[in-house]
């Protein structure tokens, strides 16, 4: 598939899913953690989950959710420092979509 098309599949809607399995808390986003059964999400959950990993390999240790902002503090590179800090923001609107990540990177 192309970039494009994503783009552009991304650009009219955004996904919406139900949370049945999280998988690993570490990697949540809170409202995946708030326990409300059928509660209906979007697809920040995954831009979070990525930001932590992002974070996780770059400082080549397990992300603590108790200490994820100390975790990103000590990224060294600014440009994934900042994409990490977008990625795990509290609210999910706040978040970028991967399109917008995705671009970063590419920069």
């Amino acid at each position: 598939m192309e970039r494009q098309s994503v783009g552009l599949w991304h650009s009219k809607s955004v996904p919406q899913c139900g949370i049945d399995d999280t998988g690993a808390a570490i990697y949540c986003a809170p409202e995946a953690l708030s326990g409300a059964q059928g509660q209906i999400i979007s697809c920040k959950v995954d831009v979070y989950s990525f930001g932590v990993l992002l974070c996780e390999m770059h400082i080549r240790e397990l992300p603590d959710p108790q200490q994820r902002h100390t975790q990103i503090s000590r990224m060294e590179l600014r440009r994934f420092k900042e994409i990490v800090e977008r990625c795990v923001q509290i609210e999910p609107g706040e978040r970028p979509n991967m399109e917008e990540i995705i671009d970063n990177l590419e920069e």
